[in-house]
């Protein structure tokens, strides 16, 4: 089975990446017991950044699923602005598409997301690339349905 990429949906299904759900389990589990003191200044420095990349996701998300699709918009305008260069952004407003009922423009930030991981394949894995497929696929389906009423 392929590891799962940091930043890739969790499989757990929860809607949040992997590294902010099941991955620092994981991480607890075999991580060495103390790193030196460079090695710690440094990681902290990232991760602070990264602690903000998540911080600001994930907060898009929790917005999303209180139904609060105004203000998630807003606070994905600010990720975009702060992070424009990562995926989160273009995910979430799939996701605010999805959650509005807009599904052509949902499925057009999927299709964005994966054309950004063809162009970025070292970030991600094809668990990656599988979610964003079945859910364009989902969305597409849904639309046959609709129609068809």
């Amino acid at each position: 089975m392929a590891k799962t990429s940091r930043n890739a949906p969790c499989p757990c299904g929860s809607g949040k990446k992997y590294k902010k759900c099941c991955l620092p389990e994981e991480e607890a589990a075999t991580a060495p017991k103390s790193p030196t003191k460079k090695s710690s200044v440094m990681l902290d420095c990232f991760e602070d950044d990264e602690d903000n990349l998540d911080e600001l996701s994930n907060g898009v998300l929790d917005l999303i699923e209180a139904g609060a699709l105004d203000e998630a918009e807003e606070a994905c305008t600010e990720l975009r602005r702060q992070y424009p260069d990562v995926i989160d952004w273009m995910e979430r407003t799939g996701m605010i598409h999805e959650a509005r009922g807009e599904t052509q423009k949902a499925i057009e930030y999927y299709r964005r997301c994966l054309t950004y991981i063809e162009e970025n394949p070292d970030g991600f894995d094809e668990g990656s690339k599988d979610w964003y497929t079945r859910s364009i696929q989902k969305l597409t389906k849904g639309m046959g349905t609709e129609r068809s009423s």
